[in-house]
C-alpha cells in the first residue's frame, strides 16, 4: 500500500522525475568523439572502463524514472523498462535494443567478475576494452549508443541539458 501510495505521489510530481532525469543524466556513456571507447574516466584505472558506473547504471536511472513517470511496481530493471515503455509507447524494436544492451553488459560484468576475479574475493567492474575480442568491443560500443539513445530519450521526455 505504501509503495503504490508513493509511486502515485511520484506520477504526479513531475519537478521530482525531472530531477531524478538530471541526475540520472551525470554519467554519459564513454564513446569518444571518433567512436572509439573513452578510457581515461577512472583516473585510478587508466585504460579501463568502469561498466557498471558508464553502463548498466544508465538503464537501471533510465529504468527507474520510467517506472515511476508511468506506474510501473516491478523493480528488477529489465521488467521496469518492458512495462514502462508500453505505457510510455517507447516502440518495440527500439526498447528490445536497449534491453539487449543491457543484458549484455551485465553478462560481460559477470563474466569478468568471475573470469579475472581472484578466488575467494569480489570481482570489479573494471574493463579494459583492448583485451576484448573484435565481436564484444562492436557489441559493447552499440551497447553505449544505445545507453545514449535512452538518454537522449530522457533528455527530451524531462527538458533537461
Amino acid at each position: 500500500a505504501m509503495r503504490r501510495h508513493l509511486l502515485a505521489l511520484t506520477a504526479a510530481t513531475p519537478v521530482f522525475l525531472r530531477a531524478m532525469a538530471k541526475n540520472a543524466l551525470d554519467v554519459e556513456p564513454p564513446l569518444g568523439k571518433i567512436r572509439d571507447f573513452l578510457t581515461d574516466l577512472e583516473p585510478d584505472h587508466p585504460g579501463k572502463i568502469d561498466l557498471k558506473k558508464y553502463g548498466s547504471r544508465i538503464f537501471v536511472d533510465v529504468a527507474r524514472i520510467y517506472a515511476l513517470a508511468s506506474g510501473v511496481h516491478n523493480t528488477n530493471s529489465i521488467q521496469r523498462l518492458r512495462l514502462s515503455a508500453q505505457r510510455l509507447n517507447i516502440r518495440g524494436d527500439e526498447i528490445n535494443a536497449v534491453l539487449d544492451a543491457l543484458n549484455f553488459i551485465q553478462l560481460l560484468r559477470l563474466q569478468h567478475q568471475y573470469l579475472e576475479g581472484e578466488p575467494g574475493k569480489q570481482g570489479d567492474n573494471l574493463i579494459d576494452p583492448d583485451k576484448l575480442n573484435e565481436l564484444d568491443r562492436r557489441i559493447l560500443k552499440e551497447s553505449f549508443r544505445q545507453a545514449r539513445k535512452i538518454q537522449t530519450r530522457l533528455k527530451l521526455d524531462y527538458q533537461v541539458n
